[in-house]
């Protein structure tokens, strides 16, 4: 009898270990994944001693895990595959496989998470806060452009998801905990100014007008009038703040330098490297160059004529542009797995609905930010997005709870 008790109590607090560690994950996905040193390492730790727990659970407790999302889990493993496949024919970023092998079957085995609309709330909000927190550490101790432990892109990418979480929980919420995530979404701001990214100010400013546009059907004059005092606000910031001024400027200025040959700028130096990948990708469309052959061919390029040779003098490891860099080292697989990601929450719960209008949201905005930037090269960033989509599954588990108790 003892010896069943000793049994029973066993498995509970393996059941539990699952529980903990699995909700600790997402919490650390808004918490710590940017506000501290290789945050991803600690990430990658959480996820495998998470799935490990679920695999035992299955195994030996038999527990019975919530019904897994088919079409996320197979997007993750195709991506895994892909990329795993890509790096023994010529070259990858293994370690970007690996991590989405993991979160597969993170998936795969999930529990039951009591209240997961809370977990992420408060996590949302701790994260938002320690965000500011950070950047005006760093601004203050003479950063002037802040970057938190990454580098200033991928990190103000990070403070735009969670700001897109907090303003949800702001407009959803009745109670007064909302006000929580009003104080978070100050600090976000407070980042997102001093992070200085021009990619991540536009995404906001176009989610922003996208989301107005969808709500003025329904009241047009509370809606236009805020759309009004948006477009005032966004003018205003840019005549009061040297800041916004400067980088607007400056985009400006690399635009006129570009035209008249002159590419040594931020944005030279992007259309120097998408005319290299665009030009590499008509040479090998289908499987992509691969990372091993990524230097030697923008040599080759420069030789023969065909690009800048400004492109030689930077360390430019990407193609700034994640449409193209899938294509450019993936091929044509590479480019459907960037887009089976990205379109995950449409196929889910359809296009023209407000239907899961948060995990679009984020969607949108990494869209966005692939314009400009590599988001699914970055550890931090790839790891933050799929456990945001992770999330919608739960989401719509308790939408359709909450509807099965409405029709009671």
């Amino acid at each position: 009898m003892i010896a069943v008790q000793k049994s029973s109590k066993s498995f509970m607090l393996l059941e539990k270990l699952h529980l903990y560690f699995y909700c600790v994950t997402f919490a650390f996905a808004f918490i710590g994944l940017f506000n501290m040193p290789k945050g991803h390492e600690v990430m990658e730790v959480l996820v495998i001693v998470s799935l490990s727990l679920g695999i035992l659970n299955k195994l030996i407790n038999k527990q019975v895990l919530l019904p897994v999302p088919k079409l996320w889990v197979t997007i993750l493993l195709i991506a895994g595959v892909v990329i795993l496949t890509n790096d023994y024919l010529h070259g990858d970023r293994d370690r970007l496989g690996r991590a989405f092998l993991y979160m597969a079957f993170f998936v795969f085995f999930r529990p039951t998470i009591p209240c997961t609309k809370q977990l992420v709330f408060y996590s949302a909000v701790i994260g938002g806060v320690g965000l500011g927190l950070l950047s005006l550490y760093q601004f203050l101790n003479g950063l002037d452009r802040v970057e938190g432990f990454t580098n200033a892109i991928p990190f103000s990418q990070a403070v735009l998801v969670v700001l897109v979480f907090n303003l949800y929980f702001f407009l959803r919420k009745k109670d007064n905990s909302r006000y929580l995530s009003c104080v978070s979404i100050g600090f976000l701001f407070i980042a997102l100014y001093l992070s200085q990214t021009r990619g991540v100010w536009l995404a906001l400013l176009l989610l922003v007008f996208i989301y107005l546009l969808i709500k003025v059907y329904k009241k047009p004059l509370k809606y236009l009038l805020i759309i009004l005092g948006v477009v005032v606000t966004v003018f205003s910031t840019y005549e009061l703040s040297s800041i916004v001024k400067e980088k607007v400027n400056a985009g400006i200025s690399d635009l006129q330098r570009a035209q008249q040959g002159e590419f040594g700028s931020s944005w030279g130096m992007r259309l120097v490297a998408w005319d290299s990948a665009v030009k590499a990708i008509k040479d090998k469309p289908l499987l992509g160059i691969g990372r091993d052959n990524f230097f030697s061919y923008r040599k080759e390029q420069v030789a023969r004529g065909e690009v800048d040779p400004i492109i030689l003098r930077f360390v430019l490891p990407h193609a700034h542009n994640q449409y193209l860099q899938s294509q450019l080292i993936r091929g044509v697989p590479g480019t459907a797995v960037l887009l089976l990601l990205l379109l995950y929450p449409w196929f889910v719960t359809g296009c023209f609905n407000q239907r899961a209008l948060l995990f679009k949201s984020i969607s949108f905005v990494y869209a966005i930010f692939g314009l400009s930037d590599v988001p699914f090269e970055h550890l931090n960033s790839l790891y933050l997005y799929v456990l945001s989509m992770t999330l919608l599954s739960y989401y719509l588990l308790e939408e359709k709870e909450n509807k099965k108790e409405e029709s009671r």
